[in-house]
C-alpha cells in the first residue's frame, strides 16, 4: 500500500490497523517514497536466570585518594561556565 503524508495523517488509525494485520505502508512525499511502516515482529529474548559464581569474590581493596577538595573543583567549574556563557 502506498499513501502520501496528508492522507496518512487523516487516516492514521485505519492505516495502523492495516499494518497490524500484516500489510506494509510506503509513505510518499510528492510521489517520492520517504518511509515504510511495517508490522512489528517481537524478538524472542532469552529468559535470564541466576547461577552460582564460578569463583570466590576477591576484594581488591582499592581506594582512590583525591588531592583536591571536590567541592572546590565543582565551584570552580561552575564559575567558569557562568562567565563563559
Amino acid at each position: 500500500m502506498r499513501t502520501n503524508i496528508s492522507t496518512l495523517k487523516q487516516g492514521l488509525s485505519a492505516a495502523l490497523e492495516k499494518v497490524k494485520s500484516g500489510r506494509t505502508i510506503t509513505v510518499l512525499e510528492r510521489k517520492t517514497p520517504i518511509a515504510r511502516i511495517v508490522p512489528f515482529k517481537a524478538e524472542k529474548v532469552p529468559k535470564l536466570s541466576l547461577r552460582e559464581p564460578t569463583r570466590e569474590f576477591v576484594d581488591l581493596n582499592i581506594r582512590v585518594k583525591i588531592k583536591s577538595d571536590p567541592a572546590k573543583i565543582i565551584a570552580e567549574d561552575r564559575e567558569e561556565k557562568w562567565f563563559t556563557t
